[in-house]
C-alpha cells in the first residue's frame, strides 16, 4: 500500500487552516483530533491510497445494524478488528474468537459503554451466513 503523502499533507493543512479560521481561539491540536482528521481525509479521498489488492474488497463486515452499523468487523492479515459506530477499535480477535462472538459466546463493550452480544439481536440486524462465509473466505493466518 502506498499513500500520496504530499496530497495528504496538503489536505491536512487545509483542515488545520479551516479549523483555525472557524475557531480562532484554538492554539493546539491533540493527538486524537489529528488521527481523526487524517482518517477522515483518507476515508473521503480513497485515491490517496494505492496498491491495495482487489481481492481485499471484502475486508469489512457489518455485524449489528440498527439504522447504521453499531459494530463492524475489519479483516486484517493476522486477525479481525471490531470497531464501533464511532470508529473506535473495541476488540481484536483471531478467527476462532470471532466465530465465538458470532455464536453469542462472548460480549463486546463499545467505546460508549454499550454491551453487544450477537444472540440478543433479530436476524434482520445481523449478517447472514453467506456474508459471514464470504468475509471469512481466504483468511490467512
Amino acid at each position: 500500500m502506498k499513500i500520496n503523502r504530499d496530497e495528504l499533507f496538503r489536505l491536512y493543512m487545509e483542515w488545520v487552516d479551516q479549523v483555525s479560521e472557524e475557531c480562532d481561539w484554538k492554539t493546539k491540536f491533540y493527538p486524537e483530533e489529528i488521527v481523526h482528521a487524517i482518517a477522515h481525509i483518507l476515508e473521503n479521498n480513497p485515491s490517496l491510497v494505492s496498491g491495495i489488492s482487489k481481492q481485499n474488497k471484502n475486508i469489512e463486515l457489518g455485524l449489528i445494524n440498527y439504522e447504521g452499523f453499531c459494530l463492524k468487523a475489519i479483516k486484517y492479515e493476522q486477525g479481525i478488528s471490531i470497531v464501533d459506530q464511532w470508529d473506535y477499535e473495541v476488540e481484536y480477535f483471531n478467527v476462532d474468537e470471532f466465530k465465538s462472538f458470532l455464536n453469542g459466546e462472548s460480549t463486546i463493550e463499545d467505546s460508549n459503554g454499550n454491551r453487544w452480544n450477537m444472540i440478543n439481536h433479530s436476524y434482520e440486524a445481523i449478517p447472514n451466513e453467506e456474508a459471514i462465509m464470504k468475509f471469512l473466505s481466504n483468511f490467512k493466518l
